[in-house]
């Protein structure tokens, strides 16, 4: 009954932005792009994207590299996808993700 009354708050809550850096559990809005090999790769690119830090919706690190990051940002991450990565042709490679956030 907890576990259920904690997934509707989440459903339920509503989203105010803040004026500070943003940590883990913080909704984000943000634009990215990624690059394996001096390339952008498909898949790799979206704009007014939402994910919630530390949830692990992303790639090892990806997260990880937005925290700390405030609103108006513009970040490049490096980061490694993991070697059991569902698209075989990425998995294992390093890429770099140019990231704007718009929101926090």
């Amino acid at each position: 009954v907890d576990t259920m009354i904690d997934n509707l708050r989440r459903q339920q809550a509503t989203m105010k932005s803040v004026k500070r850096k943003s940590k883990n559990k913080d909704v984000v809005l943000i634009d990215f792009k990624g690059f394996v090999d001096g390339e952008e790769f498909e898949g790799g690119a979206a704009e007014n994207h939402k994910l919630t830090l530390g949830s692990g919706q992303m790639i090892p690190g990806f997260e990880k590299g937005i925290v700390g990051g405030k609103a108006g940002e513009e970040l490049e991450i490096e980061v490694t996808f993991p070697e059991d990565y569902q698209n075989e042709e990425l998995a294992g490679k390093p890429a770099k993700f140019e990231i704007k956030i718009h929101e926090v």
